[in-house]
């Protein structure tokens, strides 16, 4: 059930204007003049719902993940993608403007999550969206993957929609949590993100496919 409570965490969902895309386009080209993004198992990104599970080291993580997209089907389904962001960075001035571009879903990160998870759900369900998540809640302060949330396995399987597992390797020595700005390198900066193949919630065991995710995740990143 929703309340009008949760109109703020919306929002950002609100259809994509056009004054959005062309916000989004010029992200994805300070991400091209960042680094060089190599992807792998790009085609085992579906068409429709599911949830990309990715490492999260840095804020150029959400950009690949959403350039991997565009470049599998085009702009055009970035209207049906939101993700998951830290709720202080849409009170940025120049972060909210990025906020409308990805359809962020702000969450309270040091409070209770269930509210953004509730958001996410209902537009999964009832508007078919994709979203992206990251299970560890933040960015690794040391580079090394943390624990994964039980978040992600409960939105598949409530919502009987794949988890794409993704691993991300780069991008925390480009732009890590302690750093303010990224690291220039003239495009010798590269990033390497792994896209797997679907992972299908089989019953309600959100745990055991948390770990299954969390796995896989850590296969493709390099750690074990």
């Amino acid at each position: 059930d929703f309340t009008e409570s949760s109109s703020e965490d919306e929002k950002y969902l609100l259809g994509r204007s056009a004054r959005d895309i062309r916000r989004l386009k010029k992200l994805m080209k300070l991400l091209d003049g960042i680094c060089k993004v190599e992807y792998q198992g790009i085609n085992n990104l579906p068409d429709g719902a599911c949830i990309l599970a990715a490492n999260h080291s840095s804020h150029l993580d959400v950009l690949c993940i959403y350039n991997a997209l565009i470049t599998r089907f085009g702009y055009e389904k970035i209207n049906k993608v939101c993700c998951l962001a830290a709720k202080e960075l849409s009170q940025v001035a120049i972060m909210k403007k990025a906020f409308y571009s990805l359809g962020a879903i702000p969450v309270d990160r040091k409070g209770d999550t269930t509210r953004a998870f509730s958001v996410l759900n209902k537009y999964i369900k009832q508007e078919g969206y994709s979203a992206v998540v990251f299970p560890e809640g933040t960015r690794t302060r040391t580079g090394k993957m943390g624990a994964f949330t039980n978040g992600v396995a409960s939105a598949a399987i409530q919502n009987e929609i794949p988890i794409i597992p993704v691993g991300i390797a780069g991008t925390f020595e480009i732009w890590s949590p302690t750093r303010k700005l990224p690291k220039l390198a003239f495009r010798r900066n590269r990033v390497v993100v792994k896209i797997g193949t679907p992972i299908y919630p089989s019953n309600d065991d959100m745990n055991g496919l948390t770990k299954v995710v969390k796995k896989s995740v850590g296969d493709m990143c390099g750690e074990k």
